[in-house]
């Protein structure tokens, strides 16, 4: 292992945490090994922490950071998780595994400072726009809906998280007016999260189904598969289940859609950033005319939209290394450049 810059950082989601080994190189981080575990066979992050430390024989290794990504409001204390019970005291972690510093930053942060590192192929645009220097918007779609502005200002950037996912779903078709009104007696409080994610997904398609046989085949893999992902795998099929297809119709012009309102707030004349676990999936879905005519359809605002670059994040683990950058940047007290 090498020397005394290896340092730990993590992408702490709702469904999984992905840890990896990184070392300094050029004041950039390097990755030297990672690994993925299923929160649900764990109790907490510390855990998680724990099997990976005692499994890389780092348990006992003075380490100089660990820079955590989280999916939840990042705040100063106990920071507990939007979509999983449990909570992260960045003080205990410090104490119990030998941790010089213990940085903490939400999940869609640090998307925002895993874009600098992004190579051409990592990306693809859905709209080449007119390039500009200014705020950009980013936008994931996993097992919560994460968003976040950064700002430009005087040649800095400076990410600002939100918790824009959870602002009130807004339906704009009769079938998303009753899909509000089943969501709403289900839920109480219907948020963009509940329908443009991985959760959402899952809720789109029982409402759909709901007069409708679902398929024995898709009983089946649901019993054994995650849902969601089952459906936007039918959905994709040239010949795939009906009421999956419907699904992935809807769940992409509402991303498209709210993706569209966090530029138009931020005024992302840089770009919006499409990224999550479930975009890249379905990217054939996403690369037809349905996302784009969503995204500009803001009546006199559309110009603007049109000119806006939007490009999804094709880089599965570009929290881990945001979390990476982050960290190191932290060291050596640097700010974000894109």
């Amino acid at each position: 292992m090498p020397g005394s810059e290896v340092f730990i950082a993590a992408d702490v989601g709702g469904t999984k945490t992905e840890l990896g080994i990184f070392t300094i190189k050029s004041d950039m981080p390097h990755l030297v090994k990672k690994e993925r575990f299923l929160n649900s066979q764990f109790r907490s992050l510390k855990e998680v922490v724990e099997r990976f430390l005692s499994g890389e024989n780092l348990k006992k290794k003075y380490l100089p950071f660990l820079s955590l990504g989280i999916a939840a409001p990042v705040d100063e204390g106990t920071i507990r998780l939007t979509n999983l019970n449990w909570t992260i005291d960045t003080e205990e972690l410090k104490r119990e595994f030998n941790v010089g510093n213990v940085y903490a930053i939400n999940d869609i942060v640090a998307c925002a400072w895993g874009i600098p590192l992004l190579k051409s192929e990592e990306l693809f645009t859905l709209n080449e726009g007119v390039r500009k220097k200014g705020n950009i918007a980013i936008i994931c779609a996993g097992t919560g809906l994460g968003e976040a502005i950064v700002v430009y200002s005087r040649g800095r950037y400076i990410p600002v998280p939100s918790e824009g996912g959870h602002a009130d779903f807004a339906p704009q078709t009769p079938v998303e007016v009753g899909l509000l009104f089943y969501l709403k007696e289900k839920y109480g409080h219907v948020s963009y999260e509940r329908v443009a994610s991985g959760q959402g997904i899952k809720n789109i398609y029982d409402f759909i189904s709901l007069e409708r046989l679902i398929p024995a085949r898709i009983k089946e893999r649901f019993e054994k598969e995650d849902p969601p992902s089952v459906i936007t795998e039918e959905a994709l099929k040239e010949y795939g289940d009906l009421a999956c297809r419907e699904t992935l119709d809807i769940f992409v012009s509402v991303l498209a859609r709210e993706a569209g309102n966090l530029a138009l707030k931020g005024l992302a004349k840089g770009g919006v950033y499409v990224g999550g676990g479930i975009p890249a999936r379905i990217l054939s879905a996403l690369k037809n005319d349905k996302f784009m005519h969503s995204f500009v359809s803001k009546g006199r605002f559309r110009d603007f939209l049109k000119e806006v670059p939007v490009h999804v994040i094709l880089k599965p683990d570009v929290v881990l290394f945001g979390a990476a950058h982050y960290g190191v940047s932290r060291q050596l007290n640097r700010e974000l450049k894109i």
